[in-house]
């Protein structure tokens, strides 16, 4: 008897450590996945929306890590993964994480804005989406397009455009994921192909007269 007893606890141990192991590791994320808020951004930004949205899209990026780890083992921070639903997951995740770094862009270009002595109204009528008439090609200049990784004055030019056509994008001079998406289907709106790139011809008609 003392033998059976023996055996099943050399069979049965293993099971065990193996068990409680997977029970810790689904429950133990290799990260907090918590965004670290910027101390430099505007809490008196002259939309309190904007800073709303900033500290809640954070905290749902966080959830979301964690939610994908306990339930699909699935470390978002890491490269895609080359099947589903892990593949999914991480894109997700991604799109979240844009759209916080948009945000958080905006509040510390205000932030900055403001320690330049800038106020609410300035910044706000910094930011109007009342573009002037501009001669499209200006914006380009000696490049072939404005796209991902851009910023500065032409793209936030484009970005005025964009919004006084009715887009739903951040107006922060950054060419970030909205702004891409945007000039996507102004591409196919237009009849041109979606590069989400704002080449010559895609600016000529963004910018032609209406």
């Amino acid at each position: 008897m003392k033998k059976i007893l023996m055996l099943v606890a050399v069979i049965c141990l293993p099971l065990i450590v193996y068990f409680q192991y997977a029970t810790y590791r689904q429950y133990s994320p290799p990260a907090a996945f918590t965004h670290q808020v910027s101390d430099s951004v505007d809490l008196e930004y002259h939309d309190p929306a904007v800073v709303a949205a900033y500290y809640r899209k954070s905290v749902e990026m966080g959830t979301f890590g964690r939610n994908a780890w306990k339930e699909s083992q699935v470390d978002v921070r890491t490269d895609q993964p080359a099947t589903s639903p892990g593949r999914e997951l991480v894109q997700a995740y991604q799109s979240m994480q844009a759209e916080v770094l948009e945000l958080e862009a905006r509040l510390r270009r205000s932030f900055r804005m403001k320690a330049k002595g800038m106020d609410n109204s300035a910044i706000k009528k910094w930011e109007s989406p009342d573009v002037p008439s501009v001669a499209w090609a200006s914006l380009l200049r000696d490049k072939p397009f404005l796209g991902p990784q851009d910023q500065g004055k032409n793209v936030f030019v484009l970005q005025q455009k964009l919004k006084v056509l009715g887009y739903d994008i951040p107006v922060d001079g950054y060419f970030a994921v909205q702004t891409e998406e945007a000039i996507k289907a102004f591409q196919e709106k237009s009849g041109i192909y979606p590069t989400g790139r704002a080449d010559d011809l895609t600016l000529e008609r963004l910018f032609e007269p209406s």
